[in-house]
């Protein structure tokens, strides 16, 4: 995919984006989701000086990856090689839709090297700095930022997967939740979110006979919460890292090193369904209101 190619996608993305991703039952929240970012998470990692963001190639990829490894991923998942270039991600950096403000100095982007693929671990802990895959949808489509908000660090964590093996829909799920209960007033909790909505693989669960690939969430029931136009067929070869800095505590580690939620793609995942005993007095009015507007 050529520079100009990539340039006019993004522009398309961000132009279309209430068009592909905001439903005529999430109208409460149509004018606020036009202005409302991701609300900053505070760090404890602080640079002396401010580190220019840079835009910086991987290092050559020379290690065939263990087929038993990834054995488990899907062949197509393991077949989709990034079409990310530097200039496009020059573009989304010139567009300012990646960082939240006041963040955008704490991070670089990385290109993956040609035999990466998005489900690949750090084959080289400890010698190289880890990394949080992502996909170009969850910025130009989906308007999250960097850093994640708590909730959504916290859906990833109680699901026990990685923010790329979350399909675009998924993505719209949590922002959407997110926005609604905001606007409405509701606690922006995992417990509300779960009991609403389980995490789902194709076929029913089970992985197919080609290995597991994305996963979504749906609503329990026959609840009919968001509904999403599925345009979001090409978004798997648009994907690139978002490594740790020199001297800066990344969002996604605490400061002892350790994943907050989990950086790379796992076979196993977790769908928690909190009982109505589980959820607090704030949290069962939520319920009620929602279900008034949701049926």
């Amino acid at each position: 995919m050529h520079h100009r190619e990539l340039h006019t996608r993004l522009v398309k993305n961000l132009e279309e984006n209430n068009k592909a991703w905001i439903s005529t039952a999430d109208i409460i929240i149509r004018n606020m989701a036009e202005e409302k970012d991701n609300v900053p998470l505070k760090t404890d990692g602080v640079a002396d000086e401010p580190i220019p963001l840079m835009v910086i190639p991987s290092k050559v990829w020379t290690q065939p990856y263990d087929t038993e490894l990834y054995d488990w991923v899907a062949t197509e998942v393991l077949g989709t090689r990034s079409k990310v270039t530097k200039e496009y991600l020059d573009e989304m950096l010139k567009e300012n839709i990646v960082f939240a403000p006041n963040h955008c100095t704490k991070y670089k982007l990385e290109v993956p090297d040609v035999n990466e693929r998005i489900c690949f671990i750090n084959h080289r802990a400890g010698e190289v700095p880890d990394w949080l895959w992502v996909y170009d949808y969850l910025f130009t489509r989906v308007r999250i930022r960097i850093p994640l908000t708590l909730f959504q660090q916290e859906i990833l964590r109680r699901s026990a997967v990685a923010p790329s093996q979350l399909h675009p829909n998924s993505w719209a799920f949590i922002r959407l939740f997110e926005l609604v209960c905001q606007a409405l007033g509701l606690p922006v909790s995992w417990r509300l979110f779960f009991f609403f909505f389980k995490l789902t693989t194709p076929k029913n669960g089970n992985m197919d006979d080609s290995g597991r690939g994305f996963l979504s969430f749906r609503a329990h029931g026959k609840m009919k919460i968001f509904d999403f136009s599925d345009e979001s067929s090409n978004f798997k070869e648009m994907y690139f890292k978002i490594p740790e800095a020199p001297k800066i505590q990344p969002f996604y580690l605490t400061s002892e090193k350790k994943a907050k939620f989990s950086l790379y793609w796992r076979m196993g995942y977790r769908s928690p369904r909190p009982g109505a005993n589980a959820l607090s007095e704030e949290e069962k009015k939520a319920v009620s209101l929602l279900r008034s507007i949701w049926g």
